[in-house]
């Protein structure tokens, strides 16, 4: 298995939402920081998959923020 992770970083206000699609169908997240705090009064989140190495194509890092 590899790990996958989608990171965003720099956002403020704080309310983000982060997914990782694979033939646009949502992953369950293998580990996922929450949104946590820079030290320039930003924002960032971490979210990441197991994959398989054979299955490496179709991956796709969602957020949403506003």
């Amino acid at each position: 298995k590899l790990i996958l992770t989608c990171l965003a970083t720099g956002f403020h206000p704080k309310h983000i939402e982060m997914n990782i699609t694979q033939n646009n169908i949502t992953l369950q997240p293998f580990s996922s920081t929450g949104v946590r705090p820079n030290d320039n009064q930003t924002f960032q989140m971490r979210t990441s998959v197991e994959i398989n190495r054979d299955e490496k194509q179709g991956y796709e890092c969602h957020v949403l923020h506003s």
